[in-house]
């Protein structure tokens, strides 16, 4: 299983030009990947895949961590505006149309892997514990236990 070390460094090339683009550094820090991944982490308490099924748990992480470090690069992104000299001309970034594409790729992706629940959940919800279908019990903040357990 993945760690979050390993999605660092794989998103640190997977999508280096977004991250760069967006300054957004490829690091486990507030400032860099720590924010996405900890909503990945919230949200695979959510997901219903047996924890049995590694390939399915590391393939709806990935999804879910993507998606979020996706929404955190728009949110850098889609605030600048390029103005004009000269006039009233204020226009978004010609980048922020592609980071949209690529977020919804990554939507769809996590909607499919994940399922609804953990894409919606990821965000806001304080998941702790043991999975138990979609109710999450116990005192950690990672999901523990078994061969799909998230380090």
């Amino acid at each position: 299983m993945a760690t979050r070390d390993d999605l660092v460094g794989y998103f640190a090339v997977i999508l280096d030009d977004v991250l760069a683009t967006a300054g957004v550094p490829a690091t486990d820090a507030p400032e860099g990947l720590g924010l996405p991944l900890d909503a990945a982490d919230r949200a695979m308490a959510l997901v219903t895949i047996p924890e049995t099924d590694e390939a399915a748990t590391e393939a709806a992480y990935t999804a879910l961590a993507r998606y979020h470090i996706l929404l955190r690069v728009r949110d850098k992104v889609a605030p600048r505006f390029k103005v004009a000299v000269g006039g009233d001309s204020y226009a978004l970034p010609d980048s922020l149309a592609g980071i949209n594409q690529l977020l919804a790729d990554a939507y769809h992706a996590a909607l499919f892997l994940a399922g609804p629940v953990a894409v919606a959940g990821g965000a806001g919800v304080v998941a702790r514990g043991r999975r138990i279908g979609v109710i999450a019990l116990g005192g950690s903040a990672a999901v523990l236990g078994g061969a799909g357990s998230i380090r």
